[in-house]
């Protein structure tokens, strides 16, 4: 395209949301609140594991509907389990075998 970059940013920005771009940003702000009542080390790790999954998986295209809606699902299954408490810490598993 021709057009300068502050036009393209600027055209970019205006762009509506799909219903699972909504859904993942609410997704993003219901971690972010549940954070607030958790100690600081523990609130950095979680803030630090969302923002790294959800830039790996920025790239993913809009009509990859069911990829989006299984990221989707297993976020929300991982801030179920935050919000049940107990949770010390978050880490890599890996198999043993």
């Amino acid at each position: 395209s021709l057009e300068a970059p502050e036009q393209r940013k600027s055209r970019m920005s205006t762009r509506r949301l799909t219903g699972l771009q909504k859904q993942v940003l609410s997704l993003y702000r219901s971690v972010i609140r549940h954070t607030r009542s958790q100690d600081s080390e523990l609130r950095k790790q979680i803030l630090q594991y969302t923002r790294v999954q959800l830039e790996k998986n920025r790239n993913i295209e809009r009509r990859n509907v069911m990829l989006i809606e299984h990221y989707l699902r297993n976020g929300k299954k991982k801030l179920e389990l935050l919000e049940q408490g107990g949770v010390q810490g978050i880490g890599a598993y890996t198999s043993s075998s």
